[in-house]
């Protein structure tokens, strides 16, 4: 059965926080709705079609937007959903899960560089999340406006040897390819729609591709890097205290396996 929420919070949660599980399970809604609808589209098979109404139904009659990137970034896994199965939808889920969409769509898009994250990868998660949502409904008029704040991200979250913001605020490796992600799923997103982002270049010189050039040396060993030995942010010292993996020690490689699968 769905398990639809008005809102789903994890972000700056430890695991075992009020909340934190439910919301966690909530969102794996997301990603069934979209194994429903490439179910559906291949298969007679008519249960997929009603489970994936259902899931709908339910997601878009109860769920109020946040607009906290980081809570909803797997939503992104609805609006693909909607995009591969809307055809399987009642006529009337269509036009709610349409308006639920575009006023989601609008909240990010205004949330330009809200402080202090709008440089940061909560902002890439925002332009990520606008993008798949404006694609989903094919509206030109926020495809474009999703291309101008992809363009804008990208020259401010990445400098022209490659590096990320992030990497300085977070001085982990983790968030490189959590800033990086994002950006290349919309990027790889708007190619299955003829345009091409990946290969833009700011003025300054800043695009996905020498992100991913810098990445390398350390993705393929070359280069190591202790994790969050010199972080900025309080919430990192938090989970290091709690034991959880990865916020202390050598940063893995594989870390970067579905950072690069995206890009390429």
């Amino acid at each position: 059965a769905p398990r639809a929420q008005a809102v789903v919070h994890t972000e700056g949660l430890l695991p075992d926080a009020p909340g934190y599980e439910r919301s966690r399970q909530a969102k794996g809604d997301w990603f069934a709705s979209l194994a429903l609808a490439i179910a559906a589209e291949n298969s007679a098979d008519p249960r997929y079609r009603q489970k994936l109404n259902e899931y709908f139904e339910a997601w878009v009659t109860v769920y109020r937007p946040s607009l906290n990137p980081i809570d909803e970034t797997d939503f992104v896994y609805l609006a693909l959903a909607y995009e591969r199965g809307r055809r399987f939808l009642e006529a009337a889920l269509q036009q709610r899960t349409e308006a639920l969409f575009r006023g989601m769509a609008e909240g990010y898009l205004k949330a330009e560089d809200p402080s202090p994250t709008g440089r940061n990868n909560w902002q890439s998660h925002r332009v990520k999340i606008a993008s798949l949502l404006a694609f989903s409904l094919d509206d030109a008029g926020l495809i474009q406006r999703s291309r101008v704040a992809f363009r804008h991200q990208v020259a401010r979250n990445i400098e022209a040897d490659g590096t990320l913001y992030d990497f300085r605020e977070r001085d982990a490796l983790r968030y490189v390819t959590y800033g990086l992600e994002p950006l290349l799923t919309a990027a790889l997103v708007a190619r299955g729609h003829g345009e091409d982002w990946y290969w833009f270049q700011s003025k300054g010189g800043a695009s996905l591709n020498n992100a991913l050039v810098w990445l390398a040396d350390y993705a393929q060993g070359r280069k190591q890097h202790e994790e969050f030995a010199g972080t900025t942010v309080a919430f990192d010292r938090r989970r290091k205290a709690a034991g959880l993996p990865g916020y202390e020690g050598p940063w893995p490689p594989e870390n970067a396996s579905r950072t690069y699968q995206l890009a390429s």
